[in-house]
């Protein structure tokens, strides 16, 4: 068996000249991990094939080497994280942070933005619309949806005089809800007033700084009333009428309705700061209903149900009439 020699392939052993070809035919295997190195800007850099060595993966330059990253890192060709929550497509905003970041997560920040949180607010008891004078405590329904990110604080407070109440404040919680008590000091409403409102407000956040608010209010207004009847009403007999009727919440005089009368006047009572009205009886303007002069309007200090004194326009028909009518009041 003829005897081959081995020589030392190392700078001492031997040298390739610049511009000479290296050409190698069989397998050459590099048997260390940083055995093949590529010069780089501050020295040689390192060839690393055996770090993370799983399929699909991508070479990368980490830490002075260039080693194979896995494919969680370099990404795998399948996108396998959240499906999109909308039809359009987000994206990222200028300035966003992905250093560090893996393809997917970066996939994920565009294709599936994160949800806001959602919130709502409303008068559980009481009502909403109300008569002047009734101020029934009662209680708010609220409600706070988490999307994305948990809930960090809800809080509902009343607009205009700094009553706050905190529901929640901590690490983050999931979609809650419930009802809690409202309070309020009933305004002091002048006899002239159309309305008076109070409002509420549900406000909430999440661990990404998102806001969401909602309101619910009570308004209080005065009661129009109107119906038929065939006597002869004076200012002070009919308070009594009225009180026992369950009237409309308005803050206008306007009317338009049809009324079937059997031999009645035709009445129509609202609070005065509405203005002397105007009728139009089946299709033609009456000035003899609802008129100053010849007493078919007058005016009435009326007591609600609730205790609240107005004054109140009482109009009246000239005289009493039979049939359906066609009433418009402006």
């Amino acid at each position: 068996m003829p005897f081959f020699a081995r020589p030392n392939l190392s700078d001492t052993q031997f040298k390739q000249l610049s511009g000479s070809t290296l050409t190698l035919s069989g397998q050459t295997r590099i048997s260390t991990p940083s055995g093949l190195s590529l010069i780089g800007q501050t020295g040689y850099v390192p060839i690393n094939v055996t770090t993370g060595n799983t399929n699909l993966n991508v070479l990368t330059y980490l830490d002075g080497q260039i080693i194979l990253l896995p494919s969680s890192s370099g990404g795998s060709g399948l996108y396998s994280g959240a499906s999109p929550t909308t039809c359009t497509v987000g994206g990222l905003c200028s300035g966003t942070s992905i250093y560090g970041s893996s393809i997917s997560t970066i996939l994920e920040k565009i294709l599936v933005p994160p949800v806001p949180l959602s919130t709502s607010l409303s008068i559980a008891t009481g009502g909403s619309d109300r008569q002047f004078g009734d101020c029934n405590i009662g209680n708010l329904c609220w409600d706070v949806v988490k999307n994305t990110n948990l809930i960090t604080c809800i809080a509902i407070s009343r607009c205009g005089d700094g009553i706050y109440q905190n529901i929640y404040s901590g690490a983050g919680i999931g979609t809650t809800g419930g009802t809690t008590g409202y309070t309020f000091t009933y305004p002091t409403i002048s006899s002239g007033t159309t309305a008076s409102t109070v409002t509420f407000n549900l406000s909430a956040a999440t661990t990404a700084v998102e806001t969401s608010t909602s309101n619910a209010s009570i308004t209080w207004r005065n009661k129009k009333f109107y119906f038929g009847n065939s006597t002869v009403y004076n200012s002070s007999a009919i308070s009594v009428i009225l009180s026992g009727l369950t009237g409309t919440l308005s803050t206008s005089k306007a009317l338009n309705i049809s009324q079937t009368l059997n031999n009645q006047f035709f009445y129509y009572a609202f609070p005065k700061i509405f203005g002397v009205p105007s009728f139009i009886v089946n299709g033609l303007p009456n000035n003899a209903w609802g008129n100053l002069n010849t007493g078919t309007l007058f005016t009435i200090t009326f007591i609600n149900t609730n205790g609240y004194s107005n004054q109140y326009y009482v109009a009246r028909s000239d005289n009493r009439i039979t049939g359906t009518y066609s009433i418009i009041v402006s």
